[in-house]
C-alpha cells in the first residue's frame, strides 16, 4: 500500500500503462504531472484521475489526442468550446457526437467541422441534415458529406441532379456515381457521360510504374521479415523436414531416414 503513494513508483507505472493511475492514492491521482503522463499513454486514463481534471482543458486535450472517446468524460463546458471540439474532429470525425447540442445545431460550426471530416455531418442536428441547401453547402466543402445527409435527401434524384449541376467536376460526378450505385449513362444523372475519360499520358505511366515498384518492394520486404523471424527462432525448413539451425548440426534426408529405421 505504501508504494501506491510513491510518486516515482506510480510515475513509472503510468508510463507503461496509463490505467495504473487507478491504483494510486487519491493524493497522486490529483497530481497534474501524473495525469498528463497517464492520459498521454491511454486517453481513457482520465477516468482514473481526479474528477477535477475532467474540466482541465489541457489534460482533456492531451487525452483526446490519444482517444477522442474520452470526451464523453469531459466537463460539459469543454464540449461547448468550438476550438477544442474542432481539434478533436480533426483527429476523428466521430468526436462530433460529443459536442454540445448548441454546436451540433450551429450552421457555421458544422460547416467548419465538415471541412475537417465529412463524418461530422452525421452527428449534426437532424434539422441540418435535412436542410437541402445546407447539405449542398457542406458538399461544397467536402463531397463525402452527402453520405451523412438525411436518407430522404440521399434518395431524391432531383437533389442528386442539382448537386451535379452545381458542381460537374470529375471528383463529384464519380463520387455521386459510387454513392448511388448507378452506372447507367441514361439515368437522371445524364452528366455521367462526363466521367473521367482522358488519354493515358507518360506521367500516368510513370506514376503507375512507381506504384508497382513500391508494392513489389513492400511485398519483398515483408517476405524478408518473415524469413528473418524463422531464422531467429532457430528453425529452418529443408525439404519436408523441419531441422534445427545454428548449434544443432544439420540433419539431412538420409540422416532422417536412418533415424526412422
Amino acid at each position: 500500500n505504501a508504494l501506491r503513494d510513491e510518486l516515482e513508483v506510480v510515475a513509472r507505472a503510468v508510463k507503461q500503462n496509463g490505467m495504473a493511475l487507478a491504483f494510486a492514492t487519491n493524493r497522486l491521482r490529483s497530481n497534474e504531472q501524473l495525469a498528463y503522463a497517464a492520459v498521454k499513454h491511454n486517453g481513457m486514463a482520465l477516468a482514473a484521475a481526479s474528477p477535477d481534471f475532467r474540466r482541465h482543458r489541457e489534460v482533456v486535450r492531451s487525452a483526446m489526442r490519444n482517444n477522442v472517446a474520452v470526451l464523453r468524460l469531459a466537463h460539459r463546458d469543454l464540449l461547448r468550446d468550438p476550438d477544442l471540439v474542432l481539434e478533436a474532429i480533426l483527429c476523428n470525425g466521430a468526436a462530433m457526437q460529443y459536442a454540445s447540442l448548441g454546436l451540433r445545431a450551429d450552421r457555421d460550426f458544422v460547416l467548419k467541422a465538415v471541412g475537417r471530416s465529412a463524418w461530422a455531418l452525421g452527428y449534426a442536428s437532424p434539422e441540418l441534415r435535412r436542410d437541402r441547401e445546407f447539405v449542398l453547402e457542406c458538399m461544397g466543402v467536402n463531397n463525402m458529406a452527402f453520405e451523412f445527409a438525411d436518407n430522404e435527401i440521399k434518395g431524391d434524384s432531383s437533389f442528386i441532379l442539382r448537386a451535379t449541376s452545381l458542381d460537374a467536376s470529375p471528383q463529384r460526378l464519380n463520387y455521386m456515381k459510387t454513392m448511388t450505385h448507378d452506372a447507367s449513362v441514361k439515368s437522371v444523372m445524364d452528366r455521367r457521360s462526363q466521367f473521367v475519360r482522358r488519354t493515358w499520358t507518360a506521367e500516368d505511366a510513370n506514376a503507375f510504374r512507381r506504384s508497382t515498384v513500391a508494392m513489389r518492394r513492400s511485398a519483398r520486404d515483408a517476405g524478408d521479415e518473415r524469413s528473418d523471424e524463422r531464422r531467429s527462432s532457430g528453425l529452418a525448413t529443408t525439404g519436408s523436414f523441419v531441422t534445427l539451425g545454428v548449434g544443432a548440426g544439420r540433419s539431412t534426408n538420409a540422416d532422417a531416414a536412418a533415424a526412422h529405421r
